[in-house]
């Protein structure tokens, strides 16, 4: 998931792309799960001088809040 929000910084990435990225196409997940993905991950990058921000009703974008 991280790679796909690092391949497009600043422009949002659909949450389509996202489930793309991560699960494949077999895999039957609950609708809640991309979420709590994106939760983990914003703790993990945390101070490392990234954000990722919820872009409604389009999915994610990574950003430098530092610009």
């Amino acid at each position: 998931m991280l790679r796909a929000l690092m391949e497009s910084p600043g422009r949002a990435v659909t949450r389509d792309r996202l489930y793309d990225a991560v699960w494949d196409d077999d895999t039957d997940i609950s609708s809640n799960a991309l979420d709590v993905t994106v939760s983990r991950l914003r703790q993990r990058v945390e101070g490392g001088g990234v954000e990722i921000r919820t872009v409604r009703g389009v999915g994610y974008q990574l950003v430098d809040p530092r610009a």
